[in-house]
């Protein structure tokens, strides 16, 4: 398995993130939007109950049996497959750039 470390990334880096790219973009229709397409390629992929299992093993070790917490570690899991994502398939530049 080969995943990114995310030690280089500092506290106020991740904090920034998550109010620039979800706090405050909540009230447009962009992140249901997103979320809506992520769980289609999921639901479609080979792999789909490999991931909820794997999910479901991580909230295991962690001791993290209620639903809150492990949507917490499925939505944590979530923003390393996007890091992941982007390293691999960067986004192209929008036509006109």
């Amino acid at each position: 398995m080969h995943v990114t470390k995310p030690n280089y990334i500092s506290q106020n880096m991740f904090d920034r993130v998550l109010q620039d790219l979800f706090s405050l973009n909540t009230a447009g229709g962009e992140l249901r939007f997103q979320m809506a397409v992520l769980l289609q390629l999921l639901r479609g992929s080979a792999d789909h109950a490999q991931v909820l299992f794997d999910i479901d093993s991580v909230a295991s070790q962690a001791k993290a049996y209620s639903p809150a917490r492990k949507a917490e570690i499925a939505y944590v899991m979530g923003m390393q497959l996007g890091f992941e994502l982007a390293i691999v398939y960067p986004p192209t530049a929008p036509d006109g750039c």
